[in-house]
């Protein structure tokens, strides 16, 4: 049994791609609230995601998360108090592979776009 979870694991890391996040923008929505665009670059298809966000002192509230291919690709997308995001698609649809970096999701805070939110 532990050859084939060693096996499962290993043959997982191999298969698996690169994909770098980023921050490339943010909105004033002009009610008090700010949009941030999360980008993606891959060299291979997503199939869910987690990554942990650090909005800093300035953005008090997290709002939620839209928009952006995840957005269009039917996935839900969430952003915990602990600052963990995460995104999955309930009918296994993948994000295709992405050679330009492209928006994978649109956070919403309240605050200003003074804030400093970093991944």
């Amino acid at each position: 049994m532990k050859k084939i979870i060693l096996t499962l694991v290993t043959v997982g890391f191999l298969l698996s791609g690169t994909i770098d996040l980023s921050v490339s923008s943010c909105t004033d929505n002009g009610d008090g609230t700010v949009t941030f665009a999360v980008d993606m670059q891959s060299d291979s298809d997503l199939y869910g995601f987690q990554f942990t966000i650090n909005p800093g002192a300035e953005l008090t509230g997290q709002d939620g998360a839209s928009g952006g291919l995840a957005g269009d690709t039917g996935w839900m997308v969430s952003m915990g108090n602990n600052g963990v995001v995460m995104g999955f698609s309930m009918s296994n649809t993948p994000i295709t592979a992405q050679s330009e970096a492209t928006t994978l999701s649109n956070l919403n805070f309240t605050g200003t776009c003074g804030g400093d939110l970093s991944l």
